[in-house]
C-alpha cells in the first residue's frame, strides 16, 4: 500500500508519494503522518475529515474519460494540479513526509495525478513505471493525462499510459481471477 520512494531531479531530498482510495485513507494518514495531501473526488462528495488538518488540495470531478461529461476533468483543473500540486510535492519533500494522493478507489484519478506530477520532473515512462510500483491497481485516467499533455505541450503522458496498458490489463485480470 505504501509507495516506493521516488527521486525528483529538482528536489534534493527524497519524496515519498502514497496513492490510496477512500477506504485506506485514514490508515494511510495515521501510519505515514503525512502533512500534504491531494483529494480527487466527485462533486458533492465531502472531503474526508482526516484530511482537514493537513496542507491539502481538493479537486472535484468525476472519473470519466468523456470530455463532454458535465463533471469531467477540465484543462483548468489540470493546470491547477500541475502548478499547485508541484508546490505541494515540494512542501512534502521539505517536511520529509509523504504526499498522499487519493480518489475514491485509488485506481484512476489518483494514479493519473501522481503520473502528471512525477512527469513534470521525470521521463513520463519512468514516471509510469513508478506509479505502477506504487499502486498495483493503477489505471490512470486517460482524459486527465491528455489534458496534462496539453499543459506540457506534447503527448508523452498519453503514450506512457498506452505503453503500460498490457501490464495494467494483466494485473486487472489477475486481481479478478483471485476473486
Amino acid at each position: 500500500m505504501l509507495a516506493n520512494l521516488m527521486r525528483s531531479s529538482t528536489h534534493s531530498s527524497m519524496t515519498e508519494v502514497v496513492i490510496c482510495g477512500l477506504d485506506e485513507l485514514e490508515a494511510v494518514m495515521t501510519k505515514t503522518q503525512a502533512e500534504c495531501a491531494i483529494t480527487l473526488l466527485g462533486p458533492g462528495m465531502e472531503t474526508p475529515a482526516v484530511i482537514a488538518a493537513v496542507d491539502h488540495l481538493r479537486f472535484s470531478f468525476d472519473d470519466t474519460v468523456d470530455i463532454r461529461h458535465p463533471e469531467a476533468p477540465t484543462l483548468e483543473a489540470i493546470r491547477r494540479l500541475v502548478s499547485e500540486g508541484s508546490e505541494l510535492l515540494k512542501r512534502a519533500a521539505e517536511s520529509k513526509k509523504p504526499l498522499v494522493i487519493h480518489c475514491h478507489g485509488g485506481i484512476c484519478r489518483s494514479t493519473a495525478a501522481a503520473l502528471i506530477l512525477l512527469s513534470e520532473w521525470n521521463d513520463p515512462l519512468d514516471a509510469m513505471r513508478t506509479v505502477l510500483r506504487i499502486r498495483q491497481e493503477a489505471d490512470p485516467n486517460m482524459l486527465m493525462c491528455q489534458l496534462a499533455d496539453q499543459v506540457f505541450g506534447g503527448s508523452l503522458l498519453e503514450e506512457a499510459v498506452q505503453w503500460a496498458q498490457p501490464e495494467i490489463s494483466r494485473r486487472f485480470i489477475e486481481r479478478h481471477e483471485l476473486e
